[in-house]
């Protein structure tokens, strides 16, 4: 059970570092004046490179000792959270209430 908790928790932190580079890349390739063609460019990027990364997940973790399960749900998680958090910090930045 132990070895799952550790899967899980290296998953989400590796997921949470990926809503990182999310909201690295949209800060750089978006400003308040961005035209609407630059938004949807980087929710493409944003969308391909978290595909890729659960992707990732779900084909390496029967080559690791922690489960398959553990290791999505983590990365899962790991996207969602951090992401949803960048996202509500970005929108006050921005003036969004």
């Amino acid at each position: 059970m132990g070895l799952k908790i550790l899967g899980f928790l290296a998953a989400f932190f590796s997921g949470a570092l990926i809503s990182y580079a999310d909201n690295f890349v949209t800060k750089k390739m978006t400003t308040v004046k961005s035209s609407p063609k630059t938004y949807y460019l980087s929710y493409i990027f944003r969308l391909a490179i978290n595909t890729v990364f659960l992707f990732a997940v779900f084909f390496v973790s029967p080559a690791l000792p922690f489960g398959r399960w553990p290791l999505v749900l983590g990365a899962v998680f790991g996207i969602t959270i951090p992401s949803a958090v960048f996202t509500i910090i970005l929108a006050r930045k921005n003036g969004g209430d």
